[in-house]
């Protein structure tokens, strides 16, 4: 009998001995393996869920301005103009510049807000707002406020809001052409911030831009593009709503670099939502699922079916970061088929996932973050979270914000 005790201990110590290695040379297997277990334990019914947690404020105006700044006009380099300029010249009003533009012209506002919206036939034309310029609730054939025909498009330094219309696709910007650049504009509190029809292909370049409360009914989203490339650039994708995702792509390249992604509050579904596969990248961003996002998947692949030869997916040095409760996963994909590389990023929360190159810390407290709505946007925890690279997703991220 003795020696049937000795054999269990000694079994113990060994036990416990194994685990404490696995935790210093592997913290991410085990914090993965117990987040799987106490989930399914959870949904058996061996073990009751944990308290729900505090939840954020639902006035989502307010937690945005709790943690983004306000959005401000570029200064330009030349003193703000009033009135409508194309090509330098003043024209009467929006409606003879319409009347009047063409091929490569250069079209600039005023400081003021306009309820017009605008058809661009063009190519190559660029609107530039001087100042303070506010467009809203107008549009054009019942689709939004800059129905965009011709191709290579720039939009910059604008700001719109309020459109909507019938069938719920209302949006800041429609493009039927190829190519858009947006640079430094502000679309929030409408339906869609850009959707592209086209289906020409070409490349949406988003830089130094922000878009906000942006979905409707789960089929309009923050953007939507059904063919085109898309380069998303030191840019802010703040609160999806409505089941919206914040970006939903069926282009065959899409590059999300230096930038933020957050839920917040609000009512979301994924934060990317490439339909058809193609090539995913993000890299050096802020990824934040909320405690109200409707979608358990921070990020969906090739979900609609793979329509593009290549399919791969990479994730690095990014921050991730779940305040959704109970199970959450990192990315869901198609099929095996698809090449997914994670690796570097530093992952907060119940996240689910398959790869191990990454750190794992399982709340905000432990952390040492604020809670939610807070987005750490400070160095204080890149040390952690770097995993020894010498480039930080936090370093970058905040000098993005516009």
């Amino acid at each position: 009998m003795r020696w049937f005790k000795n054999y269990f201990m000694l079994c113990g110590m060994l036990g416990h001995l194994l685990l404490a290695a696995l935790w210093l040379t592997w913290p991410e297997l085990v914090l993965n393996a117990k987040q799987k277990l106490r989930l399914e334990l959870q949904n058996q019914g061996f073990i009751a869920a944990p308290a729900a947690v505090e939840r954020v404020a639902s006035d989502l105006p307010a937690q945005i301005t709790q943690v983004f700044k306000a959005w401000q006009a570029e200064p330009q380099s030349q003193p703000e103009k009033t009135g409508i300029w194309l090509n330098q010249r003043q024209v009467a009003d929006l409606t003879t510049a319409m009347q009047q533009i063409k091929n490569g012209d250069l079209l600039q506002i005023g400081a003021g807000t306009y309820q017009q919206a605008l058809t661009i036939n063009a190519d190559d034309v660029t609107i530039e707002g001087l100042g303070a310029v506010l467009f809203e609730t107008a549009t054009v054939n019942n689709k939004a406020m800059f129905l965009i025909k011709g191709n290579r498009a720039t939009l910059k330094n604008l700001q719109c809001r309020n459109i909507k219309v019938s069938d719920g696709n209302g949006s800041c910007v429609r493009l039927e052409g190829q190519g858009l650049t947006l640079e430094h504009v502000y679309f929030y509190a409408s339906q869609s911030g850009v959707l592209e029809t086209s289906g020409q292909g070409g490349t949406v370049y988003v830089n130094n831009s922000r878009f906000e409360q942006l979905g409707h009914s789960g089929q309009a989203h923050g953007i939507y593009l059904n063919s085109a490339n898309l380069h998303f650039h030191r840019s802010l994708m703040i609160a999806a709503k409505d089941g919206g995702h914040g970006i939903k792509s069926r282009g065959g390249k899409t590059i999300i670099s230096e930038s933020i992604l957050a839920s917040l509050g609000s009512d979301d579904s994924r934060l990317v939502d490439i339909s058809n596969g193609g090539e995913l990248s993000i890299e050096d961003s802020i990824l934040q699922e909320g405690a109200q996002s409707q979608n358990f998947q921070l990020l969906g692949f090739g979900l609609e079916g793979l329509k593009h030869l290549t399919n791969k997916v990479l994730l690095q040095r990014n921050l991730i970061l779940s305040d959704r409760e109970g199970q959450s996963q990192l990315i869901k994909v198609a099929n095996d088929s698809v090449s997914v590389i994670a690796k570097d990023n530093l992952i907060i929360g119940t996240v689910l996932h398959d790869y191990p190159d990454n750190r794992l810390i399982e709340d905000r407290q432990q952390a040492g973050i604020a809670p939610a709505p807070a987005l750490p946007l400070t160095k204080a925890i890149c040390g952690a979270g770097s995993l020894d690279n010498p480039r930080c997703p936090l370093q970058a991220a905040p000098a993005s914000a516009p």
